[in-house]
């Protein structure tokens, strides 16, 4: 036997294995998992309510959405106020990748998959799609290799945008850390803003329209030239690339030092 005999026999192999594996959602009714549920309909403050979320997302399965066959064009839509259906064409056996397909395009320019936590979440948005449970992993690994490594949680009912630190981090099966919670990443962003000499101190929360909110106190008695070093020095800190994985969306709040009565 060839090599390329050999390495077809192992594809095919393959290929049959992944037939007859057993389907793990094989009793899945498509209504909302009981977690899941629980955590969409939580009165809990935004980040509380978030991290419960992503949490519940990660100890359960999701559905996407595959485009019927042969679909040429993706059917108009229902109109969300978060994104629209994006123009590609289905493409992929895996549900995850045509799932990636029928990506979002949000009102701030970036591109989202679509995720669902039921088959009626996924009917509300479009009828004309079929829905495939998958796990969170597998649906995070598409969103980072074909979008940009966002969710959007049933968009035309709850329309929640999951950022993309935490779809990462589910896409290598670990626990997100939200920003603000993280005393890691805040210690290594505090050692780079704080190498400014007009900076005194810095803090931490989260934002209620950004991921993180920063407050960075900043000495007054340092002169005009370099309280405005502190400022833009840290504005290029935040929009390092490196950062990006890690942190979604950042506003920093200067507050000049000492504080006027």
């Amino acid at each position: 036997m060839s090599q390329e005999q050999l390495q077809a026999a192992l594809a095919a192999r393959e290929r049959i294995s992944k037939l007859l594996a057993p389907n793990p959602f094989a009793d899945d009714d498509g209504s909302t998992p009981a977690a899941l549920a629980a955590a969409l309909t939580a009165q809990l403050p935004r980040p509380q309510f978030l991290r419960e979320l992503v949490a519940a997302i990660a100890a359960t399965r999701l559905i996407v959405p595959v485009p019927a066959h042969g679909l040429e064009e993706p059917a108009a839509a229902v109109a969300v106020e978060i994104g629209k259906p994006g123009g590609h064409k289905p493409h992929q056996n895996d549900p995850a990748q045509d799932a990636a397909s029928l990506a979002l395009h949000l009102d701030d320019g970036h591109i989202a998959m679509p995720v669902f936590s039921s088959q009626a979440d996924m009917q509300a948005w479009r009828s004309d799609v079929r829905p495939a449970p998958v796990t969170p992993q597998r649906a995070a690994q598409v969103a980072c290799l074909s979008t940009d490594q966002i969710w959007v949680l049933n968009p035309a009912t709850d329309n929640i945008r999951i950022p993309r630190p935490a779809v990462i981090s589910l896409s290598q099966a670990q626990k997100w850390v939200p920003s603000w919670e993280n005393e890691q990443l805040q210690a290594e962003l505090k050692e780079q803003l704080m190498a400014y000499k007009a900076m005194v101190n810095v803090a931490f929360e989260a934002g209620e329209t950004s991921e993180l909110r920063i407050y960075a106190l900043i000495d007054r008695s340092c002169g005009k030239e370099e309280m405005l070093d502190a400022v833009e020095g840290a504005q290029q800190v935040l929009v390092n690339p490196d950062w990006a994985n890690r942190v979604d969306h950042v506003e920093i709040c200067p507050i000049l030092w000492p504080i006027e009565q």
